[in-house]
């Protein structure tokens, strides 16, 4: 983000660099982005957006310990 605003050379590579980052954290962390077979997509036509594995297994340990 800074070279975005302080520079003029490399602007597009840190601008690329900002959003793969932040495709990768939503990727990981919020909703799955990555389908790589045919049969993954048509399960997402019929569900829709699906949580990541690792936010449904962080929500889970977070609802355990809530509970304690």
């Amino acid at each position: 983000m800074i070279q975005w605003v302080f520079t003029e050379t490399g602007n597009w590579w840190a601008l690329f660099l900002l959003v793969f980052a932040t495709g990768e954290h939503i990727n990981y962390y919020h909703i799955r982005l990555s389908y790589q077979t045919p049969a993954e997509w048509r399960d997402w036509k019929k569900r829709g957006w699906q949580r990541s594995v690792l936010a449904r297994e962080l929500g889970a340990n977070t609802r355990g310990k809530q509970n304690d």
